[in-house]
């Protein structure tokens, strides 16, 4: 079976960009409008070649006729109609040639149909690894109370993230100052219940994205630098060891397509995804200075945070 897929490809490999150029001339407008201009070019060297032929033939006979622009046209025109007989008296050629055109682009488009379904199909099976590998408990960041000004009643902490690729959190911390004394993390869950890529239990990625208070609302909540510079979040980094059931470039390809559900709500719709929701957790962060809080998340797709020590 994957001998026959592979010769099918080979002999698509060939036919595809015959099958390109067929469409292109018949099928779009520039297309047409080139076969079109050859048609005129052909046509016009027909009747240059008539023209000159008669000249010599006029010259033979040692008679002088001056072709006018009426003359060429006339020769045109009967060129134009001696092309259409031709066609007419080699009908079983000409029909030949199109069904050939038409056998082409036909089975060219039945391999693509094959290998796109091919490819959907292992498609979802990356995708069910993926998240599979992903669908745990694991720490995602923490979280350290820098201070609380109580005449401005803002809260500033740090925050940094776990990168499981490196097994440890990232140097970066990202440092926020917000109103408030009550301080929520908002999570965003993408939700692969009864999708194409369903295991047959209730799967939910979480991805902590925002933090709010009671006293900023969620509409202006201010954004985490959960994602590395190809839009992936760091929480779902992983090396090659931590991977199973997929090499490491194909959960990299995947695992971008993923993420890009978070920004395409088209993109996630095509690959089955329920729904992209937003949630914060019930768990406050109450404002006290070098207090330490992890944030966990559950395989649910739910944020815990939990009270711990310093770093």
């Amino acid at each position: 079976m994957q001998d026959s897929y592979h010769l099918m490809q080979e002999i698509n490999w060939f036919l595809k960009p015959i099958k390109d150029f067929i469409l292109f001339l018949f099928t779009t407008k520039t297309g047409i409008v080139i076969l079109i201009l050859l048609l005129l070019l052909y046509l016009f060297f027909l009747t240059a070649r008539e023209v000159r032929h008669r000249s010599l033939l006029y010259e033979a006979a040692r008679r002088k006729v001056y072709f006018t622009g009426l003359n060429a046209i006339g020769i045109f025109f009967e060129q134009l109609g001696k092309l259409f007989l031709q066609l007419i008296n080699n009908v079983t050629v000409v029909l030949v040639v199109l069904l050939l055109l038409i056998g082409i682009v036909g089975l060219s488009s039945a391999f693509d149909s094959v290998d796109k379904f091919v490819q959907n199909q292992k498609k979802i099976q990356d995708l069910k690894l993926v998240v599979k590998n992903l669908s745990q408990n694991y720490e995602v960041a923490k979280i350290k109370i820098l201070n609380y000004d109580y005449a401005k009643n803002q809260t500033t902490f740090e925050i940094m993230f776990y990168d499981y690729a490196s097994g440890k959190y990232l140097p970066g911390k990202q440092t926020i100052t917000i109103k408030g004394t009550k301080i929520y993390v908002l999570s965003l869950v993408i939700n692969f219940d009864y999708s194409l890529i369903e295991t047959g239990s209730k799967v939910n990625l979480a991805i902590p994205f925002e933090v709010f208070s009671d006293q900023v609302p969620k509409k202006d909540g201010i954004p985490l630098r959960v994602l590395d510079s190809t839009g992936v979040p760091f929480i779902y980094h992983r090396n090659s060891e931590q991977i199973y059931g997929l090499d490491s470039s194909t959960y990299a390809m995947r695992l971008k397509e993923i993420a890009k559900y978070i920004t395409d709500e088209k993109a996630a719709r095509r690959a089955g995804v329920r729904s992209i929701i937003a949630a914060s957790p019930h768990n406050i962060l109450v404002p006290r200075r070098g207090q330490v809080y992890k944030i966990m998340v559950e395989q649910t797709g739910g944020l815990v945070i939990q009270r711990v020590e310093a770093f």
